[in-house]
Parts: C-alpha cells; sequence; structure tokens
C-alpha cells in the first residue's frame, strides 16, 4: 500500500478552487426538501445531515475522487486489519 502527501494530489486542488466560490444558502430557497433528503446519510439508527453545509454536489464528486485518488478505502481497511497508519519518517512512531 503506497501512502500519498494529500497536498500532491489533484481532488486537493479542485476542492482548493471550489472552496473559493462554497455554496450559499443564504437565500429564502436555499434548503428545499430535495436538498435534505438527499445530502444525508443513514448508518446503524443515526442519520447525518449535511444540507446546510455549504457544498454541493461537485464539491461532494471532488470528495469522492480525493478518497479515491489517495486509496482511503484500501488504507481504512489495512487499519481494521491491523496495520500501523500513523507514520513519521525519520522517528519512531510506534
Amino acid at each position: 500500500m503506497e501512502f500519498k502527501n494529500f497536498t500532491d494530489l489533484r481532488a486537493v486542488a479542485e476542492l482548493e478552487k471550489l472552496a473559493e466560490a462554497p455554496c450559499v444558502l443564504a437565500g429564502p430557497d436555499s434548503l428545499p426538501v430535495e436538498r435534505l433528503e438527499n445530502y444525508r446519510s443513514s448508518s446503524c439508527g443515526f442519520d447525518l445531515l449535511y444540507a446546510t453545509r455549504r457544498i454541493d454536489d461537485q464539491v461532494l464528486d471532488t470528495l469522492q475522487a480525493l478518497a479515491d485518488e489517495a486509496g482511503l478505502v484500501e488504507q481504512f481497511l489495512a487499519m481494521k486489519s491491523g496495520a500501523v497508519m500513523n507514520r513519521i519518517l525519520g522517528h519512531a512512531s510506534e
């Protein structure tokens, strides 16, 4: 498994660009029912509601691209299997 520096990933640069003009939620029609329904994640009886966050579908797609580019699912599975993940090069960190 290869560890990648996040600052070198293309998706990080894209997220920085998107952050320059975030989604505006100040208007009276900023939170339609569809947004409240679609910007929610549910698991184990809990709902994570993020419709009021300043993100849109493009930001979500870019966050997914970041996870894919960095191999985060692979790293998460390795961590669950006991792999040492918190490495500091040049220092004994474990």
